[in-house]
């Protein structure tokens, strides 16, 4: 069906910290299980996809890295893993003055201009969301991105991809009661009930402080 090509997505720009994202927008993803569709088929099989890549076929066809790899006019520039697309992930915004994690329980919504983290295990979602929105992780990043004004920080994939996660974390009782604790937090957003949602944040930041052995707010 022509709705078959549609993705709901979300740019890192929305995305905010303890989200539950929720997509009110959709973009073209002319790929099956990885594969690029034909143009032929796409023309086709799916003629309104089509004629809107048509109307920026000069704009597309002049990328430098698709003339280079002498790719189809209408083909990403860096392909994705479908795998990875639609798996639950923990995305996050490109820049922001602090750690601002949000989740996709489901594994529907596409990404666009932010980086995410997609565990093996979808239990860790909400222990790991925890855990990199903690100040823990602040401290952490603060020293190795880049700095901006009004004291933004650029979150790149090979910052993210350098966290250290503590065993404790994703394993035994701690990680069933940070993903109590953050169920907690999400809840309290979707209510916009802020006193109880920071209430339940600094909770998580004192579970994980305890495990170091250190206090709120005290450098680790």
């Amino acid at each position: 069906p022509p709705a078959s090509l549609l993705r709901p997505a979300v740019y890192g720009s929305e995305i905010h910290r303890y989200d539950l994202v929720a997509p009110t927008q959709y973009l073209i993803y002319p790929y099956r299980m990885n594969d690029l569709i034909s143009e032929s088929e796409l023309r086709e099989s799916y003629p309104y996809a089509f004629r809107y890549f048509s109307a920026y076929r000069d704009l597309l066809s002049a990328r430098g890295s698709i003339s280079d790899a002498k790719a189809s006019w209408y083909e990403l520039v860096r392909r994705r893993d479908e795998r990875w697309l639609m798996s639950p992930k923990i995305l996050t915004r490109d820049l922001a003055t602090e750690p601002s994690f949000a989740v996709d329980t489901t594994g529907s919504t596409f990404l666009i201009k932010g980086a995410a983290v997609v565990p093996e295990d979808p239990t860790l979602l909400l222990p790991l969301l925890g855990y990199l929105n903690s100040q823990l992780v602040a401290q952490y990043l603060a020293p190795i991105t880049s700095s901006f004004r009004a004291e933004f920080q650029k979150f790149e994939p090979q910052h993210l991809s350098t966290i250290p996660v503590l065993r404790t974390v994703i394993e035994g009782p701690i990680r069933d009661e940070l993903a109590a604790l953050v169920s907690e937090v999400l809840r309290a957003g979707q209510e916009s009930d802020l006193e109880s949602q920071k209430h339940f944040e600094e909770q998580i930041e004192s579970v994980l402080a305890a495990l170091l052995g250190a206090s709120v707010g005290e450098p680790v």
